[in-house]
């Protein structure tokens, strides 16, 4: 895959958004939004987990997951809110 197709050259913020992250986000979605998708619904039963829809529950719950793991690669900590 092409990593940073020209993102400097972008016609728009979404645009230049796309081509940046081309490499990162497809990585994260590939090997772990989907993967974490498919097993929690293999292994939920109930209809309503948590009083939500188990569909909702699923991709909520992966997703959570999936954007810290994408802030933690970013260099997120504890201290980000601090505003030390």
């Amino acid at each position: 895959m092409r990593n940073f197709d020209n993102p400097y050259f972008s016609r728009d913020i979404t645009e230049f958004w796309k081509k940046w992250h081309i490499s990162l986000t497809t990585w994260f979605r590939d090997y772990i939004f989907l993967p974490l998708s498919f097993t929690l619904a293999g292994k939920i039963n109930k209809e309503r987990p948590v009083f939500i829809n188990k569909d909702n529950f699923i991709y909520i719950t992966a997703s959570i997951i999936t954007w810290s793991l994408t802030g933690l690669w970013h260099g997120a900590d504890y201290t980000l809110l601090s505003g030390d």
